[in-house]
């Protein structure tokens, strides 16, 4: 071992809390690129696979009641390559167990038309599959099931059109649109009160009186069609039938939970890093500078000896090699361990077949090498300084800095302030750069923080708006089919209730201009005091008696302002 390489060591070993400050920072970059970006692209592989696999659909439509005859019409449909269609049915669970009613929605299992059953296929993940003839026997989401505490062959009761049936389960089954299942509608189901039923086509359409026709559709599109043009042409058809409106793939409740995901990690990916990145840079450089600073005399003598610049402007970028290798180490090791536990966490949640942690090597490449190279471009101006240091220089003190007038002098400050806040002041007027750095990874720090704290108090105001301005309500009612306003009385006269009210939602497309936009149009009772308004600044709002209060995300998606007319197509209609 050459005499450079021995005081590497030493150096290190002197200096190591310094050294493992730069490698725990370089570590947490690594970190967040090997977890964050692992697990989405694990995410994002594992549902591209299985979309596949499970040939999802591009187009879906929910309507009323639609005979059987209209499938070879949407077929006609230019660019559709196929069409399946089934009944869907939201129908009242008892549950073994649970204090509570559930909610349960019925599919029917998709039937033949000319292949159509690979759309949207079922795929059995324990259990069996229903036998044919079986008439009584279901599938269930996973989810349902283990929060319940169900096994296979446990039966469920089902109340479908004031019929009661009990129903079999035979096993555990899972589809590519109800990756994340969610009743809709505006109301927030747990998993223990909102369950997933594939069921044979008999009995689903004979229990709610739809043989021969069918409410839900999904659509494969060929390579070359618009979706657009094809979900023009899907409304059009479906309209007289109560037809909902069609949505692309992008739309589909399952699917838009999945990419917000997948973007909320694309973005946590590329934020977090930066911080770690600029603080390495800067830890590297102060620390270098400050280690060379304590050694001239040692490189004075490096140099008389023989060695030259280049030598030990290596030898000092070695020290911070040591500093970057261990944080990648630490990194990487720290990064897979969370990533795993990121993705098990989507993989609980999602049930997404195949789904487990892999190495992103493009972008961990692509991050190991831009944290390096900033970290050693925060060490190389004091390296340069060091391989430009002469012996005679070097043997040197350090010359002083160049006296001149400071502004604080200038103002007639520096008699006024106390001598220890003079030496701060001119050191931060004589070095600025250093000063604003500094100051610059205090506030990244103190910004990340409070960043991540408001999240807290942001989260608590949201709940306290929500459900003690907003919804005042005890218990909240949602009614698979609707009623008339008369059954006020029968809520109000139930034991224990001191008011009651109704709320309406019905689906409707909106137009302004040459925008659009699908929702639920929420209808209000005038003067209710359970379900109120209330606008950003929390204060509540009377409901408006002549037009519609939207949101402001809402108004500046549509491009309208108060004062402006909206046009509403209802897309919940009767069937003639």
């Amino acid at each position: 071992m050459n005499s450079l390489n021995r005081k590497l060591l030493r150096d290190v070993w002197r200096t190591r809390a310094q050294v493992v400050s730069i490698s725990m920072v370089l570590a947490g970059g690594v970190l967040c690129v090997m977890s964050i970006r692992g697990a989405s692209t694990s995410l994002e592989r594992a549902r591209d696979d299985y979309y596949i696999d499970a040939h999802f659909a591009d187009v879906f439509a929910t309507l009323t009641r639609a005979p059987d005859e209209m499938v070879a019409r949407l077929a006609a449909i230019p660019g559709v390559a196929r069409v399946a269609t089934r009944v869907v049915k939201d129908v009242r669970l008892d549950v073994p167990g649970l204090d509570r009613p559930a909610t349960g929605r019925l599919i029917a299992m998709p039937v033949g038309n000319g292949g159509s059953e690979r759309i949207n296929s079922v795929d059995v993940r324990r259990g069996r599959a229903i036998a044919p003839g079986a008439d009584d026997e279901v599938l269930v989401n996973g989810r349902f099931m283990e929060s319940n505490g169900l096994s296979l062959g446990d039966t469920l009761t089902a109340v479908i059109n004031e019929r009661r049936a009990r129903l079999r389960i035979v096993g555990v089954g899972a589809s590519p649109d109800y990756l994340f299942e969610e009743a809709g509608g505006g109301m927030a189901n747990d998993e223990r009160s909102f369950g997933i039923l594939w069921a044979p086509s008999e009995l689903v359409t004979y229990a709610t009186g739809m043989r021969g026709a069918f409410n839900d559709v999904a659509i494969e599109l060929r390579s070359n069609a618009k979706e657009s043009q094809v979900i023009v042409a899907v409304d059009s058809l479906l309209a007289r039938y109560g037809g909902r409106g069609a949505i692309g793939r992008k739309d589909q409740l399952s699917n838009r939970v999945v990419n917000n995901e997948l973007q909320q990690l694309g973005v946590m990916g590329m934020a977090f890093p930066m911080f770690f990145v600029a603080v390495a840079a800067f830890l590297a450089g102060t620390v270098l500078t400050r280690l060379i600073a304590t050694e001239r005399e040692q490189i004075a003598v490096l140099k008389a000896f023989g060695y030259t610049n280049g030598a030990v402007a290596r030898h000092y970028l070695e020290y911070t090699a040591i500093a970057i290798a261990l944080g990648i180490a630490v990194g990487t090791v720290l990064g897979v361990f969370l990533g795993r536990r990121f993705t098990g966490l989507y993989a609980d949640v999602l049930r997404i077949p195949g789904l487990h942690f892999r190495i992103d090597w493009i972008a961990m490449t692509l991050a190991l090498a831009v944290l390096s190279l900033a970290t050693a471009a925060g060490a190389f101006r004091a390296v340069l300084g060091a391989a430009r240091l002469s012996p005679a220089t070097a043997l040197q003190e350090p010359a002083p800095a160049r006296y001149h007038t400071l502004l604080l002098d200038r103002l007639g400050l520096g008699n006024i302030l106390p001598a220890s806040a003079r030496m701060v002041m001119r050191g931060i007027e004589r070095r600025p750069s250093r000063a604003l750095l500094g100051a610059a990874g205090v506030a990244a720090a103190l910004g990340l923080m409070a960043g991540s704290l408001s999240l807290y108090d942001a989260s608590r105001r949201m709940i306290d708006v929500q459900f003690r301005v907003g919804h005042r309500e005890t218990i909240a009612v949602q009614l698979i089919s609707s009623v008339p306003a008369s059954a006020r009385a029968i809520f109000s006269a139930l034991p224990g209730v001191s008011k009651a009210e109704l709320t309406e939602a019905i689906p409707v497309r909106l137009h302004h201009g040459g925008r659009t936009r699908t929702l639920a149009l929420t209808g209000l009772e005038t003067g209710g005091a359970l379900y109120r308004l209330v606008d950003i600044q929390g204060r509540t709002r009377e409901v408006p008696l002549d037009g519609v209060a939207i949101s402001a995300s809402l108004a500046s998606a549509l491009g309208v302002r108060v004062g402006d007319t909206l046009r509403a197509e209802l897309l919940e209609q009767l069937v003639t």
